[in-house]
């Protein structure tokens, strides 16, 4: 399924005081639901998909969106290269049904602190949730400024994502976690998941792995 990604007005007032607290806000509720559906449908399947859904480019005008604060933010374009190589990096990290070596080496290399990040990340896919998404659908990307960036503790350049996890097929996908956001910063030419994006969501899936997932020391420094 192709998804086409456009640049959209944001606030972000409430991530800058809690980087976090977009990732965790209203989706226990969500996640809740589309466990219920994907374990139906995984019932019909031994083999969860490998295949990640991918998106279009995104549209190339810049977008500013206001805080509660009254603070002006500003996302910038990238480049055709830049949002191809984001998505990939949530398709593939988010593929967590794909619990092979070679698809767990590809998710930790794109990963910031990746090491540090492989165990949870492999028991994660004990969650009935987890181990059937699929891949992610990315909704719009921005690049950040760099004070934005370190409002995040990210590096710059780094970049605001919205997206969603899915199951199923690029043919067929089911959302699991819509309207969810993320960061992902720039290391050697390489667009990484910042870890602040995939420690929320190990609270989230926590809930339904086995045996739980334990938060890694990581996950709190800076």
């Amino acid at each position: 399924m192709i998804v086409e990604h456009q640049l959209q007005t944001t606030n972000r007032g409430d991530a800058v005081a809690s980087p976090r607290s977009g990732l965790l806000r209203g989706i226990a509720i969500v996640a809740a639901t589309a466990t219920l559906g994907l374990l139906a449908a995984a019932c019909g399947s031994s083999t969860p998909s490998t295949t990640a859904t991918t998106a279009k480019s995104t549209t190339t005008t810049a977008a500013t969106s206001t805080t509660a604060a009254g603070t002006t933010m500003t996302t910038t374009p990238l480049t055709t290269a830049d949002q191809a190589a984001i998505t990939t990096t949530f398709s593939t990290i988010f593929n967590l049904g794909d619990q092979s070596a070679a698809g767990v080496a590809a998710k930790i290399a794109l990963l910031q602190d990746g090491p540090a990040l492989q165990a949870p990340l492999v028991q994660l896919a004990t969650s009935p949730t987890a181990k059937v998404a699929t891949g992610a659908t990315v909704t719009s990307m921005g690049l950040l400024t760099p004070a934005e960036c370190q409002s995040e503790a990210l590096t710059s350049p780094c970049a605001e994502v919205k997206y969603g996890i899915v199951g199923g097929t690029t043919a067929s996908p089911v959302s699991l976690l819509p309207g969810q956001t993320g960061f992902v910063l720039q290391q050697g030419g390489t667009w990484l998941l910042a870890k602040l994006s995939i420690c929320g969501l190990i609270g989230i899936f926590d809930a339904t792995a086995s045996p739980a997932v334990p938060v890694p020391a990581v996950c709190s420094a800076g």
